[in-house]
């Protein structure tokens, strides 16, 4: 008999203790979700404040969500997003709680999901880049539909208010009337130029954060043990050859734009003539690397050449073209055959 109390008596306690460290397993969970949900909000709300890293810092406030995508899974993330939007509600209003999860939300979700199926780096920068722009244009979309808020327009607009700011400030400066007014003309050219291009500004923004996104990711993820791919080396960067044809639409589209006095069909030329530019200066810049490595240059001679080359960039961008039709690196093919960018084999 008193062999069996003392059975029913362990057993009693076994359970009194799982159950114990049920509720307390759960309530870490609760904790450790609600604190990630508030290191998002926090981010993201400190991104507000600030008036050009703000920018990364919209991108840095999803890598709790990736981190507990990895952790607990998508389920823990998606509750945690909501977490974090409802917060973000209460702080900023409605516009900021659609922007965070529609944008940054998605993003999030896609690199955690592509860290866990261990998808090429390059997959993670060019297809997170491509998605941060289409949520970004979706989110425009909704933004117009049903709050009557055009976020591309206030954007142009606060744009329009820097630059008045400039002006402004030129007027007030001790200059010679001749030089003055040469000067406010070509400031006032060069910011209608860049609204005309504000388009493939966004694009090329989207891009940039979602690299910065990558590199602290990596950098930090590593450190706790998650395996995140590394880029090629820089100086085997290479866009495939196909690309071409996107450059030469984007100088017709322009071309016939330009004549026909066609203010679309211009803007959508000039805004794809950008980020072509921008994507052949980085091959150039990449083709520089390259040359510098192979006649083992010095760290100064280097960045002499770096700094020089950037005060004339057209330099590198023709460079970056015509490495589409010689390809300066081709007798490396065989040996760094994984270097070169492919946006067939990205994953």
């Amino acid at each position: 008999m008193g062999h069996v109390v003392f059975e029913m008596y362990v057993l009693k306690r076994e359970n009194l203790l799982e159950s114990r460290y049920i509720k307390e397993r759960l309530m870490l969970r609760l904790i450790s979700l609600v604190s990630v949900s508030m290191l998002g909000a926090v981010l993201f709300s400190s991104a507000i404040f600030l008036p050009v890293v703000g920018f990364f810092f919209y991108f840095f406030s999803i890598l709790p969500f990736i981190y507990l995508f990895l952790d607990e899974g998508y389920k823990r993330a998606f509750l945690s997003l909501l977490i974090s939007s409802l917060v973000i509600y209460v702080s900023w209003g409605k516009i900021y709680t659609l922007f965070f999860p529609l944008v940054f939300g998605s993003i999030g979700l896609f690199f955690g999901y592509s860290i866990e199926k261990k998808y090429s780096a390059l997959w993670l920068v060019v297809g997170g880049s491509l998605l941060c722009f289409a949520m970004f244009c979706f989110f425009e979309f909704i933004s117009l539909s049903f709050f009557h808020y055009d976020v591309f327009g206030r954007m142009v607009e606060h744009l329009r208010i820097y630059d008045s700011r400039i002006l402004e400030f030129y007027k007030e400066v001790d200059i010679p009337p001749d030089d003055l007014e040469n000067l406010l003309f070509f400031l006032k050219e060069k910011m209608e130029f860049l609204e005309d291009i504000f388009f493939s500004v966004i694009v090329l923004g989207c891009f940039l954060g979602v690299f910065m996104l990558y590199k602290v990711a990596r950098a930090l993820f590593t450190k706790l043990g998650y395996y995140l791919r590394n880029l090629p080396l820089f100086s085997f960067w290479r866009p495939e050859e196909k690309l071409i044809f996107g450059f030469i639409a984007g100088g017709v589209f322009y071309w016939v734009g330009f004549y026909s006095n066609c203010n679309f069909v211009k803007f959508l030329g000039q805004n794809v003539l950008v980020i072509y530019i921008v994507l052949y200066f980085i091959s150039g810049l990449s083709l520089l690397s390259y040359f510098c490595k192979k006649y083992k240059i010095q760290k100064m001679t280097k960045y002499l050449f770096y700094a020089l080359t950037i005060l004339q960039p057209i330099l590198l961008v023709g460079f970056g073209l015509m490495d589409v039709w010689v390809d300066f690196r081709k007798k490396h093919e065989n040996k760094k055959k994984n270097c070169f960018i492919d946006i067939n084999k990205m994953k």
